[in-house]
């Protein structure tokens, strides 16, 4: 049985993401055949909640719980009925031939054939890098969205300022959208028909695209978790630095500029990541780190720096040399955190146990992922005490 994690402050059962709460949601009411209820996100443990009132309503663009009349109800399901429509419009140039009944949104398919060989040469590559990049990226994310639940509450975030983070808003819809759904390239990276035939029979053959996507933003969520200490340590410097200079909604900035630095480091360790990995890739055309260039968050820290920068902090006096290195210090942990491999297996390891009724074939098959991990685990371990070992012993020698 899955085990349930509840909300600290609410008492109610946490979901990673809104579509995980919004299928539960819908289970309920098809077996009780009652109408009514909505998904909401919740501010203090960062995940989403079931409520039975249907004025509470939530979906990805809007975090933070707000009522909402008739008339507002009215105007922003229609928003969100015109942003799927958009999502589900084909990209020019290509035809349609499938319909993901899961998610009743049409999928463009056609995707490159020599690509698709290159893509299933370098699989294991892919799966290293998702595994990797998929911890920090949605840690940034949700450290994003609550920044930008508290900036909406300021005076200036209005006209040029409101437009930019919405930009980034936007780009965030379509980063998941070319990973859900093929690139321009013809690329899927979270499509489960894809995958190596010796992977896929560890999933269900009713998983879907989507549960396998919800799957690997499950293991940002616990990342978040995990260093959430080192960012309430970040945000607390920023905010103390901006209440020393007197600055307005010295909260909301600090929570803003933590994002901004977290998406920062996000950028860094895909870098990293890519290009450690190539190094054990066979040589193709396009190269590994081309081809998985839509994994970059690079063009989401863009849009939100520039929005950022538009609020003109800038314009304010300079950190001193203490606050700087504050600062320096608690990146410097939190870069540690993300560079470690045994953090990214332990993560995995709760992922898998959150979704191993809904993802994985059996019970076995997960057990029998959680051991390799926590074999794969073990093997680090020596190599690094290993390591730790000889850099002992030559600094030894060298003396």
């Amino acid at each position: 049985m899955t085990r349930l994690k509840y909300c600290h402050i609410q008492g109610k059962v946490r979901y990673p993401t809104y579509y995980s709460a919004a299928r539960v949601l819908k289970a309920m009411t098809t077996k009780h055949h009652h109408n009514g209820g909505s998904c909401y996100f919740c501010q203090h443990c960062h995940a989403w909640h079931i409520t039975h009132f249907t004025d509470v309503y939530e979906f990805p663009l809007y975090y933070g719980t707000k009522r909402l009349n008739k008339k507002q109800l009215k105007s922003i399901r229609l928003r969100e009925r015109k942003r799927e429509k958009r999502e589900a419009r084909p990209m020019k140039g290509e035809q349609l031939h499938d319909v993901n009944l899961s998610t009743m949104r049409i999928i463009p398919i056609q995707p490159n054939a020599d690509l698709q060989k290159i893509a299933l040469e370098l699989s294991t590559s892919f799966g290293e890098l998702k595994m990797f990049v998929g911890g920090t990226i949605n840690c940034a994310l949700f450290q994003m969205h609550e920044a930008m639940v508290m900036l909406q509450q300021c005076p200036e975030y209005r006209h040029a300022i409101k437009k930019q983070f919405k930009q980034a808003r936007a780009e965030w819809d379509r980063y998941e959208r070319e990973l859900k759904h093929p690139n321009p390239n013809g690329l899927r990276f979270f499509c489960l028909q894809d995958m190596d035939p010796a992977y896929r029979k560890r999933y269900a053959d009713a998983a879907t695209d989507e549960q396998y996507f919800e799957l690997w933003q499950g293991t940002g969520f616990e990342m978040y978790n995990r260093c959430k200490d080192h960012i309430t340590a970040l945000t607390y410097k920023f905010e103390k630095y901006l209440t020393r200079v007197g600055a307005t909604n010295p909260k909301a900035y600090a929570a803003a500029m933590t994002a901004d630095a977290l998406l920062q480091l996000a950028v860094i360790v895909f870098e990293l990541m890519a290009k450690d990995i190539q190094t054990s890739t066979p040589n193709t055309t396009p190269s590994f780190i081309e081809l998985s260039q839509p994994l970059n968050p690079e063009r989401i820290q863009k849009a939100f720096s520039r929005g950022l920068d538009m609020i003109a902090l800038d314009s304010l006096p300079c950190l001193t040399e203490e606050e700087t290195r504050n600062v320096e210090l608690t990146t410097d942990d939190i870069l540690h955190l993300w560079s470690d491999p045994l953090t990214y297996i332990d993560i995995q390891q709760v992922a898998i146990e959150d979704y191993s009724e809904d993802v994985f074939r059996t019970k076995g098959e997960a057990k029998k992922l959680i051991r390799l991990n926590s074999e794969k685990r073990a093997k680090i371990e020596r190599e690094l005490r290993e390591q730790k070992k000889n850099e002992i012993t030559n600094k030894i020698e060298t003396k």
